[in-house]
């Protein structure tokens, strides 16, 4: 083809070479999702599992540390309201306990009885020297329900409602907003209730506390057993005092003083078998 004179091509042509642009030395490449390292997330992965076995060995720690205590309070307590006050202090660690009781079941008499009862909410508190057969005062709610079932429980507002409505239990003290509760049993046998239960909204349990207070309930049944029976003892000794000449008094004390030496030390046995190494 003839060119026509007198015009110039300004322009690229389809055949020419792109032009090069030098890239200045200091600049940087624009930092993009696609650019973050590739190690990054998986650090921050290991950082979260390594934050969460950290919390769960502090926690298993907590525990080992609450069943030590309930185990010494059995032989320290100077007496049994202040073995069930060391105990509401030592659950208090593991969980929100500020609405705690302990009961004790006669399973012969079928009689329940409210020797330690911290409630923030109930102004009129079982009396702790009295025992009430199943169906009448106390033992008409949550506690002899679970007594009758033998197994934990864990309630919410909604869940007590549908028990009274279907005649399982009778409204009783304040009406929590979660209650959970679990048997205290020692040789197979039921001998009372450990409950914790909440009045507030905003303090509600987590679903792994029923476990834990099922665990911690069958260390407080061993320790609960073991005060009983020092407890006896202590009495026993109190009344030989009255009755018996000093001498002989003596002698029987210290009979009965290696007795729960002996027992005591079993007991303590038995429990580091349980628990482990501490």
């Amino acid at each position: 083809m003839r060119r026509t004179p007198g015009r110039r091509r300004t322009g690229p042509h389809r055949g020419d070479p792109e032009p090069v642009v030098p890239k200045d030395p200091k600049s940087k490449p624009p930092v993009t999702r696609r650019s973050e390292p590739a190690g990054l997330k998986a650090a921050q992965k290991r950082i979260g599992e390594l934050e969460a076995r950290e919390a769960e060995r502090a926690h298993a720690e907590q525990v080992q540390a609450a069943l030590y205590g309930i185990a010494e309070t059995a032989s320290t307590a100077k007496d049994m309201p202040s073995f069930y006050a060391a105990i509401h202090e030592i659950v208090g660690t593991l969980m929100y306990a500020d609405n705690f009781y302990i009961a004790l079941y006669d399973e012969d008499r079928q009689a329940i009885n409210f020797p330690y009862f911290q409630d923030e909410a109930d102004p009129d508190p079982p009396d702790p020297s009295v025992w009430s057969p199943f169906g009448e005062g106390w033992a008409r709610g949550s506690t002899a329900y679970l007594l009758r079932h033998g197994v934990p429980q864990f309630w919410d507002a909604k869940r007590g409602r549908e028990l009274i409505a279907q005649g399982e239990i009778e409204e009783v003290g304040a009406f929590a907003v979660e209650w959970l509760g679990v048997p205290l049993k020692a040789d197979g046998r039921s001998i009372g209730v450990l409950a914790v239960q909440s009045y507030r909204e905003d303090r509600r349990y987590a679903p792994g506390d029923l476990d834990l207070l099922t665990f911690v309930g069958q260390h407080v049944a061993s320790a609960l057993t073991r005060a009983r029976a020092i407890e006896e003892t202590r009495q026993r000794n109190a009344e030989l005092a009255i009755v018996v000449p000093d001498q002989e008094t003596a002698r029987i004390q210290e009979c009965h003083a290696l007795m729960i030496h002996l027992l005591c030390e079993g007991l303590d046995r038995l429990l580091r078998d349980e628990t482990g190494p501490r």
